[in-house]
């Protein structure tokens, strides 16, 4: 049987979420995890906080919210390291690279691009199919 957490009741946790966003604010202040450590709160009960208290979990985003715009704000004016700050935001705040490939075509075929790279005659097959079912 689990033992009741009675070590941060809800209004603690409140509490925490308060001190956490003001510490968050401040210029030197830039990993949240540090503010956690600095409490001696290990960085796992986090989620419990989350799911006892709709305040802490909305502070709880807030703060990550602020700590993603330092991050950028700092990279972009050169204060921060880029490889470190991108992988920061990939690994803590849901980043990740994005490669468009667009593919140029017919539009009523898209694949007989692809499918004419094949063997060089699929794609008339295809295309003379559509015609047949009155798709011309």
């Amino acid at each position: 049987m689990a033992r009741p957490d009675t070590k941060y009741p809800p209004g603690t946790i409140d509490e925490i979420a308060d001190e956490m966003i003001e510490w968050i604010k401040k210029k030197e202040n830039l990993w949240l995890k540090n503010f956690f450590n600095e409490k001696k709160i290990v960085y796992s009960v986090v989620d419990r906080f989350k799911v006892k208290s709709s305040y802490f979990a909305e502070q709880y985003e807030l703060a990550m919210q602020i700590q993603e715009g330092k991050i950028v704000i700092g990279s972009l004016n050169k204060k921060l390291s880029e490889g470190m700050s991108r992988f920061t935001l990939m690994n803590n705040h849901g980043w990740v690279n994005k490669n468009e490939n667009k593919i140029s075509g017919d539009s009523e075929n898209p694949l007989a691009c692809i499918i004419s790279e094949i063997d060089g005659t699929t794609a008339e097959l295809v295309n003379d199919r559509d015609k047949t079912e009155g798709n011309s």
